[in-house]
């Protein structure tokens, strides 16, 4: 996978985030409490969602809002776009996957994860890569 664009709307502390890594390997670099972590947490959130409870009221904006965002991402030569409004609990997130390259949408099952889908992989493995 590789990572094209992120476009945090809110989530925690950030609020109309972008970052596009460049080629090769990027290191995300600050000082305390810039939003490291929180970028991290973003990505995997996007991909994987958000635990119910005290995990996912850490995420929510500091300036208010409802967390949200999107990634483009290419994977296995296929650019996707994933956008996600993560809602009070994880049931209520709304997901939408996008296949850039075919110009089409991706359908999602009830309670499937778009990296669980895109990826063939559970949080776990992906967290360890």
């Amino acid at each position: 996978m590789k990572i094209i664009e992120i476009n945090i709307k809110c989530f925690g502390r950030l609020k109309d985030f972008v970052m596009a890594p460049g080629e090769g390997i990027n290191v995300i670099y600050g000082k305390n409490e810039s939003g490291k972590s929180t970028v991290m947490a973003f990505i995997k959130a996007m991909f994987y969602g958000l635990e119910s409870g005290e995990k996912r009221r850490q995420f929510e904006p500091w300036n208010g809002g409802q967390p949200s965002g999107t990634i483009r991402f290419i994977h296995n030569e296929t650019e996707y776009l994933l956008s996600r409004t993560f809602g009070d609990v994880k049931g209520y997130d709304k997901i939408s996957l996008y296949d850039n390259t075919n110009k089409e949408s991706v359908p999602l099952s009830p309670g499937q994860e778009p990296g669980a889908l895109v990826f063939g992989i559970n949080i776990k493995t992906f967290v360890s890569t």
